[in-house]
């Protein structure tokens, strides 16, 4: 009987561990998912700031159908960069 009750205890003792062990992994995963977002945002704004500079500086020099043309090109480009890399990211784990 003393035996059956030890495993008793001890099984509730490792399912609180483990519990508490969820608690801290689960808190840390959110932590990290959020400051992701952040630098996915802040990441994003900086594209739309780059392009809206880029297009700013070559509209004093060029037509406007060229600097569209320019702006977008460089568009696709940061684009083609990010998923690119997204997805070598995505291969590597």
């Amino acid at each position: 009987m003393k035996a059956i009750t030890e495993v008793v205890i001890s099984l509730f003792d490792l399912v609180e561990a483990e519990g508490r062990l969820l608690r801290q992994k689960t808190l840390k995963t959110i932590a990290i998912s959020l400051l992701m977002t952040v630098a996915a945002v802040l990441f994003l704004t900086s594209l739309v700031l780059l392009m809206a500079a880029l297009y700013n500086f070559l509209i004093q020099y060029w037509s406007l159908p060229t600097v569209l043309l320019v702006t977008a090109s460089a568009g696709l480009v940061l684009t083609g960069g990010v998923t690119w890399y997204v997805r070598h990211l995505s291969q590597r784990l």
